[in-house]
């Protein structure tokens, strides 16, 4: 496509512009992606009323993916404003997608009440498409923004429209997602018999498929749960079982979570010295992980 560029101007040279700067993001080279795209844009501009407003938000959108490869996610988020609104204009079919794509970059930005905002603004749409899968996907990602926020009443609400729609599709898969983070955010709000029914359940669909990830998420909700109600002879056997799926795996967030756990369960059982192994080991890791 380099040795086309030359060749084209216009429209054209636009269009091998955004293929050459999504090649960039594919090779994680986002500075290369970013110069490409706004060239695409400032093309699409200078033509005006002659461009689809579609093809012009595809430029935006190129801006934004290349911001995105570049860990700018306030920016690359942002950026998709006017793609939006653009698409919105057009009415683009998929308007949805670009709010959901927009409302993860908001995520990793940190800005959970802004990616809530368009998550839900992505339900509505989908909601009057009656776009059911979906729809239960971002009731899902709204449901993890309320749960960040600590808004546990309405994350309860939203996941448990999101539980019920997988489940009347046969998305068993899926609806494992949402019964984890609903056991989560139970027992965040204090309502640790309902975290563990809800882990139980995420456990069940993932042993049956077993699905390594789930079933050590599931059981470490199940050990804060017990932990919870302070059933601490249930506790060590969940951790136990999570503890050794988790260290064949590389996530070091998750086996901190489970030494946490661990901390907490000797504190309660007056095992101070098993304790202070764990807190050392656990502060040895952190700080080795920066």
């Amino acid at each position: 496509m380099w040795d086309q560029l030359p060749q084209t101007e216009g429209e054209e040279r636009a269009h091998v512009l955004l293929e050459l700067a999504q090649d960039a993001v594919n090779r994680d080279n986002g500075s290369q992606a970013l110069v490409l795209a706004e060239e695409a844009r400032r093309i699409y501009h200078q033509m005006g009323a002659r461009i689809p407003g579609v093809e012009h938000a595809r430029a935006v959108s190129g801006i934004g993916n290349a911001l995105n490869c570049l860990h700018r996610y306030m920016e690359a988020a942002q950026v998709l404003d006017e793609a939006i609104s653009l698409q919105n204009e057009s009415n683009f079919q998929y308007v949805s997608d670009t709010l959901r794509v927009q409302g993860h970059w908001y995520s990793e930005a940190g800005n959970y009440e802004m990616a809530l905002a368009s998550f839900l603004e992505a339900v509505r749409i989908l909601e009057i498409d009656g776009n059911e899968e979906f729809l239960a996907i971002d009731l899902y990602n709204a449901g993890r923004c309320y749960f960040r926020l600590k808004k546990y009443d309405q994350a309860i609400t939203t996941l448990s429209q999101a539980r019920d729609i997988f489940r009347s599709r046969r998305q068993l898969y899926e609806a494992s997602w949402v019964y984890h983070l609903l056991a989560e955010t139970y027992i965040a709000g204090g309502q640790p018999a309902a975290g563990l029914e809800n882990a139980e359940s995420c456990y069940a669909i993932a042993s049956m498929k077993k699905d390594n990830q789930y079933l050590c998420k599931s059981a470490l909700s199940k050990a804060k749960a017990q932990m919870a109600l302070g059933n601490f002879d249930q506790v060590g056997d969940e951790l136990c079982e999570a503890d050794y799926i988790a260290s064949s795996s590389n996530d070091w967030d998750l086996m901190l979570d489970i030494q946490n756990e661990y901390l907490m369960l000797y504190r309660n059982l007056n095992r101070f010295e098993e304790a202070k192994k764990v807190e050392v080991q656990i502060a040895t890791i952190r700080e080795i992980l920066g």
